[in-house]
């Protein structure tokens, strides 16, 4: 844009604290869009922790992330006023989802409140021509974003966008199986961006009145080449994961699989297991119990730039990803840009990544014996068929995924207004 022009951005965490690491990869490209970017991180605290380009600039809101949240903002909602009134909220609701707009009301007023105080005076100093208000979260935050554009939107052309992933698209994964003030959003917004066609197509069948504004735009990841052969040390199968050690990641499967090849007589297979959380100790004790210290090795969370680090020196044979849920991951991405074969459960929009050419998708409900099994099935392919599935791992991620081109086109069409 040649005129004077503002991104206001709101996110959960990033730059601050260790969350949403894609948007590492789309700064850049924001940053050379408008003029200034400014973030408000309704999570964020402490200082930012991330690199930015010289024209952006981040706010730490500190909202509560504690569980006491919950009935903090829930008692706003229903005791405080604010911008959203509490008549807004829909009568005859199930009481978690009653809840969840209390607590979705008492969040958005507080956190309202508080980026007007830094906006009123950018708006005032800076007038610019042209603003985007962005939302990378379709939930309350995105409801904030169409607020705070009504607030601002005299004298200046404005649009509003969010960004749509998981659990901040599909209401059945969402904790209260309801996501407040939605009907709203999606009247007041210009454009809804999900992650995957599957969470468009969901979108448009719930919403249908909102189809013209509901538009899949895949995110994407730096290219940093290919893995290369001579990264390999040995003749063994090295299988890697990326990902937070929680309950709907079911992790520990991998361990089971193992512990099933294991006394089939395959222990030429090792894994690297990356990401932290409470599934680690149930990891820990499948190792201790089957004796898999010398073929399992736990890093920790990484920051992506070590993730990255990682691939770069390595060579890994498989990617393994067995959610019960997912959007379209990223980590998937990230390992098909380095050539990297992967197994993932058909869930969300990972079909749209994953599939024959590129690795094996299994059944949503895989158990160990299913894991192990396509495990094998993998090892047992010719040099030939691996070499071969490599290259069209990479070409499929330079076709669909690549960070240089899905930025760039995602740009274009955000700041023609």
């Amino acid at each position: 844009m040649a005129e004077q022009s503002i991104c206001i951005l709101l996110t959960m965490e990033y730059p601050y604290l260790k969350g949403e690491t894609f948007l590492e990869n789309e700064i850049e490209y924001l940053s050379r869009t408008f003029t200034t970017v400014i973030i408000f991180a309704l999570s964020g605290k402490g200082d930012a922790i991330r690199p930015l380009p010289s024209n952006v600039v981040a706010f730490p809101l500190a909202n509560i992330t504690s569980s006491f949240r919950y009935m903090h903002y829930a008692m706003l909602g229903l005791f405080k006023s604010g911008i959203i009134k509490r008549r807004q909220i829909k009568k005859r609701l199930r009481p978690r989802a009653l809840f969840a707009s209390f607590y979705a009301r008492g969040r958005v007023n507080a956190t309202h409140n508080k980026i007007i105080l830094h906006l009123d005076t950018v708006f005032k100093e800076q007038t610019p021509k042209t603003a985007l208000f962005y939302s990378y979260w379709f939930m309350d935050q995105a409801y904030l974003a169409t607020l705070l554009r009504n607030r601002y939107m005299d004298d200046r052309n404005t649009q509003v966008i969010s960004r749509a992933h998981r659990y901040d698209l599909y209401e059945n994964r969402n904790k209260a199986n309801y996501i407040p003030f939605r009907r709203e959003t999606l009247s007041a917004i210009d454009a809804v961006y999900p992650c995957s066609q599957d969470g468009t197509e969901y979108l448009v069948s719930k919403y249908p009145f909102s189809k013209g504004k509901i538009r899949t735009s895949y995110l994407g990841t730096m290219d940093y080449g290919v893995q290369q052969e001579l990264n390999r040390v040995d003749d063994v199968c090295h299988i890697v994961t990326c990902s937070n050690l929680i309950p709907l990641k079911r992790v520990p499967l991998v361990a089971e699989a193992l512990v099933l090849l294991k006394r089939e007589g395959n222990t030429s297979i090792s894994w690297t297991c990356i990401g932290d959380g409470p599934e680690q100790e149930r990891i820990k004790d499948i190792i201790q119990k089957n004796d898999l210290s010398l073929q399992i090795n736990l890093l920790g969370r990484l920051t992506n730039t070590e993730v990255i680090g990682f691939y770069k020196t390595s060579y890994i044979d498989i990617f393994i990803n067995v959610s019960t849920s997912e959007g379209l991951p990223v980590s998937i991405m990230e390992a098909q840009s380095f050539g990297i074969p992967v197994i993932a459960t058909d869930v969300g929009g990972t079909r749209e990544i994953v599939n024959d050419n590129t690795g094996w998708l299994i059944a949503s409900d895989v158990t160990a014996q299913d894991l192990a099994q396509s495990i094998k099935k993998a090892i047992e392919r010719t040099p030939e068929e691996k070499t071969k599935m490599r290259e069209n791992a990479r070409n499929f991620w330079e076709k669909s995924f690549n960070a240089e081109t899905n930025y760039k086109e995602f740009y274009r069409n955000v700041s023609d207004f």
